[in-house]
């Protein structure tokens, strides 16, 4: 997977001053999408997914009544093709479905917002949001809510961090909850492939709380009820479900999620090619075969299963933050996506990420900025790789403006800040935690 980071836009000659510039309006009223719109979303799922030989299944014990509007919609986050499949599994249903602003970008805002979307910038708290999810849970009772918890697309085809408010929400909300996995999306498009397949997908849909549930449990019980529901795999479903994927270049990109070798330990100079993945420091080899599976060339096959070796690379990661070695510093190319018209292309800056979290230093709007993002404000950070073609990305967002960011020499990092980053704040909401607990002993 190439990289065109000498083609990546310079500062923009007529910037805007910072107060001057668009911003999306998130404050906004959620619309209901009229009959029009709703066929329409409709019809596109539908062609989209009879490519697809898509099938959907509603578990045993779902009664029909309780697939009735409105509920709650939780869903997995994967490929493209996440909201053709919800919309084709629940073919009865209609959705206000909350969207990144960048989809907004990629897709004319008067267009998203009449089929029903609710904007928003990824991992920022956000009270206009809940509004407009409370407004459409009382004012439109034959519409459902549409959610990625997740909030970006599965790395290693598992289930990433839920939010511990997932379950505050829901009782908030006061509506039943159902959870709705998406089974061969991921194999179909993983993002660090972007070759497109065309394979058998599964929608699979659950209730995990009904009506009556949602009044009488707690939100702590309705939080494990989703943690356990929203389980998944994709690497052992390919297997089990044995989908043959025959494209030969199945496992370029996969050097993007195994960045340590696991013989040698070095991290960044593994790379992709075909079939195989390779360690230019060790010259180690692995076949991915038609299944998904991984098989050392020579040696031993340290981990055939990919998630097993994501995990171990996580793990590695745990020890290095434990030993107060993890410090990543380069210069970046800084855009800036404060509405969903365009990017601002604003030069190059310095980002760096430590136990203290993000901080950005660069020049934005012609102003100097500098922009730091706490561990405990920040669980989780956004990553493309090659995005739009050109190179990997990192998107950080503050309230009026998304900072997407393009590492210049650091190469094959963004998959180690994403896991970096969710550790941080887990340790940064472990020790907010323990302070809580000692000041209501001590009170």
């Amino acid at each position: 997977m190439k990289h065109n980071y000498q083609n990546l836009p310079l500062k923009d000659k007529h910037l805007p001053l910072k107060n001057n510039v668009k911003r999306f309006d998130f404050v906004r009223k959620v619309k209901k999408s009229n009959a029009f719109y709703r066929w329409l979303k409709h019809l596109v799922a539908k062609i989209v997914m009879k490519k697809y030989h898509s099938q959907w299944s509603v578990s045993k014990d779902v009664k029909s009544s309780q697939l009735k509007s409105p509920y709650l919609v939780l869903s997995t986050h994967m490929s493209f093709i996440d909201m053709p499949m919800l919309v084709s599994a629940l073919p009865d249903a209609d959705f206000n479905i909350v969207c990144a602003i960048d989809g907004f970008k990629d897709f004319p805002e008067w267009l998203l917002r009449n089929v029903g979307c609710i904007g928003k910038r990824k991992f920022v708290n956000d009270l206009n949001l809940v509004r407009n999810l409370s407004y459409s849970a009382q004012n439109y009772p034959e519409c459902s809510i549409a959610v990625y918890p997740e909030a970006k697309y599965s790395i290693d085809g598992c289930t990433s961090f839920l939010p511990d408010t997932l379950g505050k929400l829901a009782k908030f909300l006061d509506i039943p909850i159902v959870v709705v996995i998406c089974h061969g999306d991921y194999i179909s498009d993983p993002q660090w492939r972007h070759q497109p397949i065309v394979c058998k997908t599964n929608t699979e849909v659950k209730v995990i709380v009904d009506q009556e549930e949602i009044k009488t449990l707690s939100a702590g019980q309705i939080q494990q009820r989703i943690i356990k529901g929203f389980q998944y795999d994709e690497f052992k479903w390919w297997k089990d479900q044995q989908i043959k994927v025959d494209l030969p270049t199945r496992a370029d990109g996969l050097h993007r999620i195994l960045y340590q070798c696991p013989n040698c330990k070095k991290e960044f100079l593994m790379s992709s090619h075909n079939n195989v993945l390779h360690c230019d420091n060790c010259n180690k080899e692995w076949l991915m075969d038609e299944y998904g599976q991984l098989k050392a060339t020579t040696g031993t096959t340290e981990f055939c299963h990919i998630p097993d070796w994501f995990n171990w690379q996580k793990e590695n990661i745990k020890k290095e933050i434990a030993s107060g070695k993890y410090y990543f510093e380069d210069k970046v190319r800084v855009r800036t996506l404060p509405n969903s018209k365009r990017f601002y292309n604003h030069g190059e800056g310095t980002l760096v990420h430590s136990k203290d979290g993000f901080k950005l230093v660069c020049e934005a709007y012609n102003e100097p900025t500098t922009i730091v993002w706490e561990p405990i404000n920040t669980d989780g950070c956004h990553i493309e790789y090659n995005y739009k073609g050109e190179a990997d990305a990192i998107d950080l967002s503050i309230h009026e403006d998304s900072y997407w960011l393009y590492p210049l020499t650091a190469r094959n990092v963004v998959t180690k800040i994403s896991l970096a980053t969710d550790e941080f704040f887990r340790l940064a909401s472990e020790k907010l935690k323990a302070e809580h607990a000692l000041q209501a002993v001590t009170i």
